[in-house]
């Protein structure tokens, strides 16, 4: 039997029972197929203009909806199941839903969505319980517990500005755009220094800053789209803010020969500066250090320090030979032999054996000395001083002298497929190379304080 058509809706008989669908009057799409329930067509009619009337239910004690209600829902899922709505279509939806408050109970019915923001944030970085992190070291790649802390602690202004209640599926691009350029507009500090008991001023967080705290916020929420819990992926197409990164600064040559000449609180944090200066290792790589990494002319960096991670891999999680001038060498073996803990401990030995000295002891010990020599914290700040300055003195000095390829592989910022495959004997070569510019620029720096005197 043909179906019979209808300007708004088609009848048809399947296995003795007459079917209906609706068309949509605004998008001529037809509906879901529905059973009247009736075998003769006369019947069937019947039915359609109850419905038609009084509304559609599917059984008795449902809610009867309008056959409009009907309808518009009906040819949504049909776009829906299509898989051909755009981003935009789907977040205009869900900020339509989200201002007529039914987006809330859209999101009861799913448990994932319903999450609260800022706890899938700070859950996602627990470095312990993060699946996201787990899912980085089973693939053999790096993250650090200092690194995952960092960010839990920047999602401290996504929490300031949208509060604990809101819900990660409630969060649209137009909320993230608002809230990246209220970062912007933020200012921080104005706190007292601790060290120098002063009103610090206000300042805006910079580019960089900003950069890192929307990192720290949208990574969670990209990740919960990419694993169906949320429906779309607000982080999409935002902008970055850019702008230079304040650079650190380096000291001139006299300023490096005056800062050892004046005494130091701690010797540990003076020799750390001088094999800063003049090996380039980082502050971890130097906390690290044991007998066994010191070497004849050379230092076998193989770990780095951190409060959280402890003893770990390089930054670049690849080992490299530092070079090693001989009085260097000579204070950090007797540096070794006074350890109260033992001579094959960390050479920069804390207060417990299986611990270096607190960090920021080079830090401080490094600011203090730059008072003393007429050096200001205004200047310092402004300069960018700090202790990583010293690898960049040892770049900048050794670079005026060395193949720039050499200096790079010292101080671990190979970045070229060159400098992976380099044979060991041109690695001998290059230490060697190294090791006498080291010693003719940096020994004048170091043995200036003994002239002075």
């Amino acid at each position: 039997m043909v179906p019979m058509q209808e300007q708004e809706f088609t009848v048809y008989p399947r296995n003795g029972v007459y079917y209906v669908q609706f068309r949509d009057p605004v998008t001529g799409l037809r509906g879901e197929q529905r059973s009247t329930r009736k075998k003769t067509l006369s019947e069937a009619y019947a039915v359609i203009a109850d419905w038609k009337r009084n509304g559609i239910s599917q059984t008795p004690d449902e809610e009867a909806k309008s056959l409009q209600e009907e309808m518009a829902v009906s040819s949504f899922l049909k776009m829906v199941r299509s898989k051909k709505l755009k981003t935009e279509s789907l977040e205009r939806i869900v900020s339509t839903l989200k201002e007529t408050k039914y987006l809330t109970a859209a999101l009861i019915l799913d448990s994932d969505a319903t999450a609260r923001l800022i706890e899938y944030q700070k859950n996602f970085w627990d470095y312990d319980k993060s699946a996201y992190i787990k899912d980085k070291l089973l693939h053999g790649q790096r993250i650090g517990r200092y690194h995952s802390l960092d960010c839990q602690h920047r999602i401290r202004y996504w929490e300031e500005y949208f509060g604990k209640e809101i819900r990660i599926g409630e969060i649209t691009r137009k909320h993230i755009r608002d809230f990246s350029l209220w970062i912007a507009e933020k200012q921080v500090g104005g706190n007292r220094g601790k060290k120098f008991k002063k009103e610090l001023p206000k300042k805006r967080i910079s580019h960089a800053t900003i950069n890192g705290i929307m990192n720290a916020g949208c990574l969670p929420i990209k990740w919960a789209y990419l694993h169906d819990e949320i429906p779309i992926d607000p982080t999409k197409g935002l902008m970055r803010f850019s702008g230079e990164a304040k650079k650190r600064g380096i000291l001139t040559e006299s300023e490096a020969q005056k800062l050892f000449c004046v005494e130091w609180n701690d010797e540990r944090a003076k020799l750390g500066s001088k094999l800063s200066m003049t090996s380039g290792l980082r502050s971890g790589e130097i906390l690290a250090l044991r007998r066994e990494d010191i070497g004849e002319d050379r230092i076998y960096v193989r770990h780095s320090w951190s409060v959280k991670d402890g003893l770990k891999g390089t930054k670049t999680s690849k080992e490299r030979i530092a070079p090693l001038i001989p009085s260097i060498r000579e204070e950090l073996l007797a540096l070794a032999d006074s350890n109260p803990h033992g001579p094959d401990g960390f050479i920069f030995y804390g207060l417990l054996p299986d611990k270096p000295m607190v960090g920021n002891i080079f830090l401080d010990e490094f600011y203090t000395a730059l008072e003393k020599i007429g050096i200001t914290e205004e200047e310092r700040k402004e300069r960018g001083l700090c202790f990583h300055s010293w690898r960049h003195y040892f770049t900048a000095q050794l670079a005026a002298k060395l193949d720039a390829r050499i200096v790079q592989h010292a101080t671990g910022h190979a970045t070229t497929e060159m400098l992976e495959h380099y044979a060991n004997h041109e690695l001998e070569g290059q230490l060697k190379t190294l090791n006498k510019a080291a010693d003719e620029v940096f020994g004048n720096v170091i043995s200036f304080n003994k002239k002075a005197r």
